[in-house]
Formats: C-alpha cells, structure tokens, sequence
C-alpha cells in the first residue's frame, strides 16, 4: 500500500455503488456470502487426512487426502467439495482392495478437477503412480496409473496451458539409484507425452512441481545423491520437454527438504522446506527466495526448541506469503497448525498457532476471495476417530472468529538468517517408459458430517459509551451469516438484561468489521462497519445514532485506506467527534495513517497526520492517555501482554520513563480499552475465551495492574 491509495475514492463511485451498499448494510447480502472464518472436521470412526485443498469458481473448496473410515479397501482416496461455509456439496472416495492415498488435486478448465497419488490396488506395481480426472460433481472422466515393478508414486500435479497436466513424485521402477525424481507431461486424457527421471545413486523425490511463465517447469524435493548433507534441498529448472535448464542443491550437513515451491511475480522462486542443518531447535521451517537461476536472494529459519515445519506456502498480494506446516515448539499440544504471513523480505508479520492437546498439522494452504487463507490438514484433538480431515478458513490477520483463546494463539518464533552455499548439480533426465493401465476404481458415496471446532459466527468484543454518562462499556457483535446483530449492555451493570433493558440492533453486512465511535460528537458511542472491498476500505457509519443504516446521504460513507491495512477510531483532533484512520503492517514497522480534519479523505501527512509507532509483531490501541482530550497510541504485545502506550501523544515511542508501559493479561487474551471509571482517561482490560463465554477484566482504578475483581472489574458479556 502507497500514501497515495489512501485517496478518497471518486464521488460518481460512490454513488454507483451506494444502492448496493445499501442493501448490503441492512444484513440482506446473498446468502451462499463467504463467512469470514470458520473451523470444521470431517470424519469417521478411522484415520482421514487432508493433503491439499484449492479454491473453486463458485466461492467453495475442493480438498484432497485420504481416508480409514469410508469407502472400499483398506485405505481410499477422499474428495470433499465444500462450500464457502465450509458445509460438505459432494464427498467421495475412490479405491480398491487394497490402501490408496492422494496429494494433490486442482481445478481444471472445464469445471472439474484432477487429483494426484499413489495406489497398491491397481497397476501391476507395488505401489503405482495414480492419477484421476473428476467432473464438476466429483465422478471419474478417466483414471490411470503409471509405474513399472516396484514403488512409484506422485507428490504434487498441475495443469498446464495446453490443456494437460505435468505430475512429479519419485519412482523406485526407474533410474539410476535408489529412487529418483520422476516428472511426467500428460495429455488431457492421460496419456504420456514424455517421462523423465532425474537423480543419483541414492534417494531422490519431488514434492511440488509449477509451471512457469516460459513454457517450462519448476521442481522442488530433496536429494541424497548431491550436496552437503545426507539430504539436501533439491530444485530443477526444466524446459516444457523436460530437459535441465538448472538445478542446484540447498542445504547443510543434516537432513534439508523441500516441500513446496511458487513461481513469484518477479521471476524468481520462493521454497517452503524443513531443515535440520539450520535454526533453533531440532527442526525449524525454512523459507528460500531465489531468483531466476536458482541463486539464493533470502533465506530464513523459523522455529523454536522443538521440531517445526513448513509444508506449504503461498503469495499474498502485498507482495509478501503465507506459510502454513505444524509446530512442535508453540501452540497447545504436541503439533499445531502453524500459520506465519511474512512480507516481501521473509520477516514475520504475524504468525499463529491453532490446535488443543493432542498432535494436529497443515498440509496445504490457498488463499480466498476475501483476502483470507483457508488451511487443510489432520487433527487428533478433535477428532471423530483416529484424526480426522481438519479445514481452517482464517480471517487476513490469521483470526478464526468464535474460537477460544487457548486453540488460536500467537507464536514467537525465532527467526534466523543464515549462510548458505548453493550447489549445481549435473544430472540429465532420463527417459522412461513407465506401462500406462487404465484402472477401476470403486467410487463411493462418503457420510462424513462436518463437526464446527469453532463456528466462526461467535460474538466479537466491542466497546464505548453507549449511554452518554462518560463511562465506558461493554458489548458483542454477532455475525449471522447474513448480517450483524449489536448487542450492547446500555446500563454498564455488566450483564446482558435484553433488548427492552439494554441494546439491540442490526447494523452491517456479513463479514464487517464492526468499529464503535462517537460520529456526531453528541457524547454517545454509536455503531458503524468497515468492509474490505479488496481494493479498499468502505467505512459506513450510523452518523445520526439511530441504529440504523440510512444511506450515505442521512449516516455517512467513504473510503480511507487500502486493502490489508487494519482500521482504527479516535478523536485524532480533540474536537470531541471520533474519526477513521488505518494502521499498515509494512513487515519492519507499524505505519499510522489518521483523518486527522474528520473530512473522510486522506489529503497527506502535512494535513492529516502520520507516523511510525510500534513493530509489526504489535497490535495498535488508541485511548487518551493522559486525559488531555485527543486521543492517542499504544502498541499490544501479546505474547508478552505487554501495553507500550504512547503517554506524551507525539506519535514517538520514548521509553517507559517518558511514556507508559506495563504488563496486564496474558498471551491468550484480547486487548481491550476503554474509561471504565469516566475519569476522562482511558485505561487498559483483557477479555478472556472461556469456551463458553467472553470473561472482561478491566483495569477500574487505571493503575495498570490486575487487583482481582473486588478492586478492579470483572464479568461476563457474550459468547466466543
């Protein structure tokens, strides 16, 4: 995001979309809308995995993996289309007698979808190469498989531009060692257009392979035949007949492995390994940045003590990505979802643990339409068997609505720059002639019913002074799929005494913000929604307080702030009205960019006003201080629940002896502010997600420690 797309949008825009807008703020937008998150499973009595997941047209999924509970043999192969809600459309299994698993799947033009694997059921092998073209309802178009004798199968497929499709994996039929890379060029119907090993005398494997921009390939896995260690990352640049353009090792003296790799906008590669050779603890997420030719221009470790993962990852369109694998060393229980964003340079602008007391992992991740990522995988905490198929629809910033604390948690991850020393190899692709059988798979109608974790519809924390008495207090906002319900506690007894005693409305459509400010200056906190329009933030705000959305002409509508960029409300000005501003994670720092005349436009930071507060591991919070009227900054620490709260309002953190900070909460709480004692300056409070219910602990006598609920505050007030 730039100053200048911070720009107040034209008014003829606005007033082309304002008869939309409308009718999207009175909560009646479509009802197949994307909620913003949610958490579900899906499985039986056995053991279900997920190995990859891809976005489809209609706003839904398609996940691939294998399944124990269903289907004919011992193991099938298991395709589950979802919609954007995450509820099963069609769910199926594909096998034989014996096991069959898959690793990747992705839509294809016509509607339907490919998928990608291994099977012991059918072929002639030990284990054969699979691959099976669906239609849009997930039956079989045609099936294959490919192999020799022994053990070949396929890690990863995508379709190329002439309408076919290029798989890689390894193969123990063919090569020149133990097994080796095998990259095969398919036709639309499955049948070989070239087959090409790769490797030395000892083990090799793809795991990802993509197209790139000039008709070619790129690979990524590991080798034991070349490099420093026992294994090493293994990258191979091909042209579109498989011929080695470049190829180059990564690693150290132990064991280094690629799991996936993407082209980049600027012609380079970005890789998603693990490591041994590097790091903090055993083993730690690797992320590598090359260029065109394979040369290293970043790369880091991420981890902690204990093993951590990286088994996916994706571009963002900040020009930075998204990792997701599993983490031993933070989270909840054994292995965790683990989710990091990091920008453009690989620094961490955020990164989340998601999981409870026993092992989960990711397997996949893609982005959404609505700027958010969803997450596939396996957990053993919540689970219907074994481990069960686990989906994740994260919110941009990584939230999942509706989930308690102690499952959705902040990371700290070390993260190491390392030196590296990449090297060439020199293996040239040898043709194979693996037997190409048509297979008959069983195809089985599956009953998975998909159990919410979380639901992602939960209550969300908000704040203000809903009376006018000067006193702040509490309130939720409900989504509820088709708009949000406000309920706030009108008397400040901290108790919810319905909408006759307190307060009631709705106001917003599904998957808004929900920001609270005094508009008018009329000393009262009224509602309003910010929504992200993918190119821009739309702040619609009930100017006259009467809980109700009456168009831009009556309440008031504009646009402040890009894409990604996180609102934020204050009284910039001291002239008692709250107005808009947003804060952008520039990956090294925290950039605030406030309306500082309340004109709804951004007009530069000569007129409104702008600056760096705080680093993007930081969460921003506004409050008056000092009690001196404009309100001002702070930054939230979480896993430190640390508050650093800039007390002299110049914009400019100056220690704790000029400015203030402390420790209240704990790293699984929501920062909260607000005056909750109408002493006219605003104070700190943590909300705690018991499962079943938001706990507020607020700071009442403002003296920046927890005194227990009989000196300071506490309740509760809605439901995660």
């Amino acid at each position: 995001m730039t100053l200048s797309s911070l720009r107040f949008v034209t008014w003829s825009l606005r007033h082309f979309v304002t008869f939309h807008l409308y009718l999207w703020l009175l909560g009646v937008a479509s009802a197949g809308a994307q909620v913003a998150s949610w958490s579900r499973t899906y499985g039986g009595t056995g053991g279900d995995w997920a190995h990859a997941i891809a976005p489809t047209s209609d706003g839904g999924y398609v996940v691939a993996g294998w399944t124990g509970s269903f289907g004919a043999g011992f193991q099938d192969v298991w395709v589950l289309k979802l919609d954007g809600q995450g509820n099963v459309q069609w769910q199926k299994t594909y096998g034989g007698t014996n096991s069959e698993w898959s690793y990747a799947i992705a839509p294809t033009s016509d509607g339907g979808y490919v998928m990608a694997g291994q099977t012991s059921s059918f072929g002639g092998c030990w284990v054969c190469l699979w691959v099976l073209k669906l239609d849009g309802s997930g039956n079989v178009q045609w099936q294959k498989t490919y192999g020799g004798t022994n053990d070949d199968g396929a890690r990863a497929i995508a379709p190329t531009s002439d309408g076919g499709y290029v798989v890689a994996g390894r193969t123990r039929s063919f090569g020149a060692g133990d097994y080796d890379v095998w990259v095969l060029k398919l036709d639309g119907s499955g049948n070989v257009v070239w087959q090409k090993t790769y490797g030395g005398t000892n083990e090799d494997a793809a795991h990802a392979i993509a197209p790139t921009s000039d008709g070619g390939y790129v690979v990524a896995g590991w080798t034991g035949s070349f490099g420093a260690g026992s294994h090493d990352v293994w990258v191979l640049k091909l042209d579109g007949e498989g011929n080695v353009q470049w190829q180059k090792t990564y690693g150290g003296t132990n064991v280094d492995w690629a799991n996936a790799i993407i082209p980049t906008s600027d012609g380079g590669y970005v890789v998603a390994a693990g490591t041994y050779s590097f790091g903090a603890g055993l083993q730690d997420a690797w992320v590598l940045k090359l260029d065109g030719q394979g040369n290293v221009q970043w790369q880091k470790t991420y981890g902690g003590s204990n093993d951590d993962g990286a088994t996916g990852i994706v571009p963002t369109s900040d020009g930075g990505y998204v990792v997701a694998g599993w983490t031993g060393s933070f989270g909840a229980g054994g292995d965790d979802v683990w989710v990091l964003k990091l920008d453009g340079q690989g620094n961490v602008q955020w990164q989340k643990t998601y999981g409870g007391s026993n092992d989960d992992g990711a397997r996949a991740i893609a982005p959404t339409s609505d700027g958010g990522y969803v997450v596939a995988g396996w957990t053993w905490s919540f689970r219907t068997g074994a481990h069960d198929v686990w989906v994740l629809k994260l919110e941009a910033d990584g939230t999942v609505r509706g989930c308690s604390s102690g499952l959705v948690r902040d990371s700290t991850a070390s993260v190491g720059s390392i030196t590296m020393s990449s090297f060439s190899t020199s293996v040239v692709g040898q043709t194979t002639s693996a037997s190409v059988a048509s297979s008959s798979a069983v195809v089985g109608t599956s009953s998975a019913s998909p159990a919410g974790v979380c639901s992602g519809l939960g209550d969300e924390p908000v704040a203000g002074d809903w009376n006018g008495d000067g006193k702040t207090d509490v309130g939720v906002v409900h989504d509820f799929g088709w708009g949000l319900g406000w309920y706030l506690d009108a008397n400040g007894n901290g108790a919810w005494d319905g909408c006759g005693v307190d307060r009631c409305f709705f106001f917003g459509g599904a998957g808004s913000k929900p920001v609270a400010g005094d508009w008018n200056g009329d000393g009262k906190t009224d509602a309003g929604v910010v929504y992200d329009w993918g190119w821009g933030l739309g702040w619609y705000l009930d100017a006259n307080g009467n809980d109700a959305w009456d168009g831009c002409g009556v309440d008031r509508c504009f646009f402040f702030g890009g894409a990604g960029s996180k609102p934020v409300v204050g009284d910039w000005n001291g002239d008692g009205k709250t107005d808009a501003g947003v804060v952008y994670d520039w990956g090294w720092g925290l950039g605030w960019y406030l309306d500082a005349n309340g004109n709804g436009a951004w007009d530069g930071c000569g007129v409104d006003r702008c600056f760096f507060f705080a680093n993007a591991a930081y969460r921003p919070v506004v409050g008056d201080w000092n009690g001196a009227g404009p309100e001002d900054f702070g930054a939230y620490y979480p896993p430190w629940a640390g508050w650093y709260l800039d007390g002299n309002g110049n914009g400019v953190w100056e220690g704790c002896s000029v400015d203030r900070c402390f420790f209240f909460g704990s790293p699984w709480d929501r920062a909260v502010v607000g005056d909750w004692n109408g002493d006219g300056r605003t104070d700190v409070g943590f909300i705690h997600n018991w499962g079943w219910g938001w706990g507020w602990y607020l700071d009442g006598n403002g003296n920046g420690v927890w005194e227990g609920c009989s000196v300071d505050r506490c309740f509760f007030f809605g439901k995660p």
